[in-house]
């Protein structure tokens, strides 16, 4: 079967001309090639732990999950100072009631609330529904004297937030 790639003749470049000279190497200045040994040495000489920890502060979300979970523990260790109502006194009439929403203000003023509910029974499904009472405002306030909380860092007996 016949070749049918072309042949062009082979072109070298004439014999007067230059050639292009050969790569050499280059001297890194001294202070980079200091640094970089410095480098090599202090990886060289670290820890497993140091190493982790220098890989680790490089990822941004490691770090960000970190803070997380530190927050996370900090709350658990803090928790009966951050407890709003008094761990030990529990009723079930009041555990499914929803979260309600904090008024900041009242009338202009700044005056942290919230509604009373009400509790009524649907008579169709017998379930609870929860209504707020406009008319009765209660106060949310910082160091609330109502709970008989285990608190730490709090003045005695005063969780840090409830109402009066």
């Amino acid at each position: 079967m016949p070749d049918n790639r072309s042949s062009a003749p082979a072109v070298s470049p004439p014999a007067d001309a230059e050639q292009p000279a050969a790569p050499t190497a280059t001297a890194e200045p001294p202070v980079v090639a200091a640094s970089a040994s410095l480098n090599e040495e202090r990886v060289s000489v670290a820890s497993q732990r140091q190493l982790i920890w220098w890989r680790f502060r490089k990822h941004k979300l490691a770090m960000a999950g970190g803070v997380a979970v530190l927050l996370f523990y900090l709350v658990a260790v803090f928790a009966d100072f951050l407890a709003t109502s008094d761990p030990q006194a529990g009723k079930g009439e009041r555990s499914l009631v929803p979260p309600q929403a904090i008024h900041l203000f009242d009338e202009g003023t700044f005056s942290p609330h919230v509604y009373r509910l009400r509790s009524e029974r649907d008579p169709v499904s017998l379930q609870r529904i929860y209504t707020p009472d406009p008319s009765q405002k209660v106060p949310v306030t910082l160091f609330a004297q109502n709970c008989r909380c285990m608190p730490r860092l709090a003045a005695p007996g005063r969780p840090p937030a409830g109402s009066e």
